[in-house]
This record gives structure tokens, C-alpha cells and sequence, in this order.
């Protein structure tokens, strides 16, 4: 079993007249991937505690927009089973 990180950037804003502060919007995603030949417990298990380090944040600098979420187990071509982590966030600079 192994973790992938991806960041996934969206469109900057500027949610200001005097283009002082600037807002990033994304996705932070973990994909949780495992032969598949394993349980899909542990997998899933380890989805389910990803999720829960990111909870909701309050609207600072940095937040978690959405509760983050497990899409549904995917299997590879090449015998690996993955289960995506989407965690959406703001920064505001």
C-alpha cells in the first residue's frame, strides 16, 4: 500500500480593486493505491483517515471548502487498486 499526492490548481482570483490580495482555489488529492490482491479494507480504512485529517476550516488564509470525500475504489490495468482522496482548498495571499 502506498500514498500518490496530487495539487491540482485552479483559477487565481483577485478578490480585490487594488490587486493586493490574491485567492487560490484547488484540489489536494491522495490517492491510496494497493494490489489487487489485498483487502480492500485496508484501503479503504486508510481513505477513511486521510478524510479525517482534513476537516473543515474556518475562512482564513487557508480552508478546506468541502468536506473532503473517497470516490469509489478504481482498479488499474496493471492489477493495482486505487481509491482517490478529493480534498478542495482556498488560499488566500
Amino acid at each position: 500500500v502506498f500514498l500518490e499526492t496530487l495539487l491540482l490548481p485552479s483559477v487565481t482570483l483577485n478578490p480585490e480593486v487594488s490587486a493586493q490580495r490574491q485567492r487560490y482555489l484547488g484540489i489536494f488529492q491522495v490517492n491510496c493505491w494497493a494490489r489487487s490482491g489485498r483487502s480492500m479494507k485496508q484501503v479503504e480504512k486508510l481513505a477513511e483517515n486521510i478524510i479525517t485529517l482534513f476537516p473543515i476550516l474556518p475562512k482564513e488564509i487557508v480552508s478546506i471548502e468541502s468536506t473532503p470525500f473517497a470516490e469509489s475504489s478504481l482498479l488499474d490495468n496493471s492489477g493495482w487498486i486505487v481509491v482517490p482522496v478529493i480534498i478542495k482548498y482556498r488560499y488566500e495571499s
